[in-house]
């Protein structure tokens, strides 16, 4: 996010701070007429921090994230700030049920914000079940909504940001490991293996196109076709997607195979869990609250398990009983899974059945 940008959004909030009567009395229809539009108003100013957010909201985006963790800082700073104002801006008690909702959920999320800022050295930036660097190609391809050639030219930026923004993963990766925060050994040689793959074939090797070389191919040809690219325009287009393919792209991918082959002999062989990091129980605690949104420990949320299941099993064997089956509980789950068409235990898959 650019830092103007950042110093706008600050002056935004004190003029805001400076101009606003705190605990207006007014009725309470017009507090939280007041609070929901504040709040209208924050959400796009917190949008404003994710291109890649805002495509997923269905709105035209062209840029990458700021990944590095100033900028991290700068939205915690931002939410800080938004909080301190509201606050101060608003009384809890005039605001309508629906609205003091709102306003407790506000102060949870910079609550959740904070807590979780203090592990940001214990996340694994880079890991074989998910990971910016296979998530950058499906945005390209899935999410990425191309209707003209302006459309097109943010496909062609967000593929050079792309770069900057692996760039910004690995330093933050490599601060991980320096505090003793690395994924097992395989999960390197499954980042490994994505990322080469998604540097390979045209045009970064020889063989067939790659997965966001034919994607980009197909959708100049698409806008081509509809007449909202002329022939010269989307040549060039289609040379300035190879030229961020094989710059920015490809040298951001590459930087992350030398990085992770670099690192891969410092990483355990077998899994050891979040425990065995540093902080580590008390990073496993912090992703529990955030998990579950409870202060309970893992102790109490097993037992808490452990008693649902016993519950559960306890009413299973009821009906069991009730529909007169013989046999044990896990002869009865095997008799449910096998005879779906039997009227004893299942509606029909019909109108008068979902009636």
């Amino acid at each position: 996010m650019p830092r103007l940008l950042v110093s706008a959004l600050a002056v935004c909030v004190l003029s805001i701070l400076q101009i606003t009567s705190p605990h207006a009395q007014a009725p309470a229809a017009d507090e939280t007429a007041r609070i929901n539009a504040w709040f209208e108003t924050k959400f796009k100013e917190q949008l404003a921090f994710s291109p890649i957010q805002q495509t997923f909201l269905g709105q035209k985006a062209n840029g990458i994230d700021d990944m590095s963790l100033a900028a991290q800082d700068k939205q915690l700073a931002w939410l800080r700030a938004a909080t301190a104002e509201m606050r101060k801006s608003f009384d809890y008690a005039r605001l309508a049920p629906e609205a003091q909702t709102s306003y407790d959920v506000w102060i949870y999320q910079l609550e959740q914000a904070e807590a979780a800022a203090r592990f940001r050295a214990n996340a694994y930036i880079f890991n074989q079940m998910s990971g910016t660097h296979s998530f950058l190609p499906q945005l390209l391809i899935a999410f990425h909504r191309v209707d003209d050639a302006a459309d097109m030219e943010g496909y062609v930026n967000r593929i050079r940001e792309s770069g900057r923004a692996l760039r910004q993963l690995i330093e933050t990766s490599k601060k991980n490991a320096t505090a003793g925060v690395r994924p097992p050994r395989f999960a390197y040689d499954f980042v490994i293996d994505e990322s080469t793959k998604i540097i390979t074939g045209a045009p970064f090797t020889d063989g067939p196109d790659s997965a966001v070389w034919a994607d980009a191919k197909a959708k100049i040809a698409a806008l081509q076709k509809k007449g909202a690219l002329t022939d010269a325009r989307a040549k060039t287009l289609l040379t300035e997607v190879q030229a961020a393919l094989t710059g920015p792209f490809k040298s951001g991918y590459e930087s992350l195979i030398a990085w992770q082959k670099e690192d891969r002999s410092q990483a355990a062989e077998r899994a050891a869990g979040v425990h065995a990091l540093p902080n580590g129980a008390a990073y496993y605690a912090e992703r529990l609250a955030a998990m579950t949104t409870t202060a309970m420990t893992a102790e109490q949320i097993h037992a808490v398990g452990l008693a649902e299941v016993k519950r559960l099993r306890g009413e299973m064997e009821v009906i069991r009983t009730e529909v007169g089956f013989k046999g044990d509980l896990q002869a009865f789950f095997a008799e449910l899974r096998d005879n779906k068409d039997n009227p004893l235990y299942y509606y029909p898959n019909t109108d008068e059945g979902r009636m």
